[in-house]
């Protein structure tokens, strides 16, 4: 075979590769169309999971700023000189601090629920047990429409409480 020769069957070859790899056969062609239709299948799914990722993180974080803000209330409630609003002002600022809508704080002391300085001040004696708790209803801090009734339910709640001793 001269020189010739080898070059164009080397050629040929390489077009015969190009051929294949560019023109796929039909039932290549027939499984690439069954690709996209498991895809249609599974993007909706994986987009859900992702949403519920996201929306779960959400109510994490959520429960942490309540927490947050329930220690910071019983604690400014707890020292000396502490009232009854300066604990929903500390609640209030703390949620604010965080993003989240307001929430008036149940407060007790010694297991007996206060809704005024005057009552706070004749129940939080020194060594009194006084607990403040906060709730959010979990709808108005969701980031997805509706609420997150989709991966939690509408009318959840987020709470949290924190007991502390009144100082003298």
């Amino acid at each position: 075979m001269t020189r010739k020769g080898v070059a164009s069957e080397a050629w040929r070859v390489t077009r015969r590769a190009a051929a294949m790899l560019f023109h796929a056969p039909r039932s290549a062609r027939r499984r690439r169309g069954a690709a996209a239709l498991e895809f249609a299948i599974a993007c909706p799914l994986l987009f859900l999971i992702f949403l519920g990722m996201v929306e779960v993180g959400r109510a994490m974080m959520v429960a942490g700023a309540v927490a947050n803000a329930a220690r910071v209330g019983a604690r400014s409630a707890a020292v000396s000189g502490g009232s009854y609003s300066s604990a929903s002002d500390a609640v209030s600022a703390a949620l604010s601090d965080a993003g989240l809508p307001k929430a008036a704080p149940t407060v007790t002391v010694n297991g007996v629920a206060v809704s005024d300085d005057a009552s706070f001040q004749a129940a939080a004696v020194p060594g009194a047990t006084i607990s403040v708790k906060v709730a959010l209803p979990y709808a108005s801090v969701s980031w997805l429409p509706g609420g997150g009734a989709l991966f939690l339910s509408g009318n959840q709640s987020v709470t949290a409480a924190t007991t502390m001793t009144k100082e003298g």
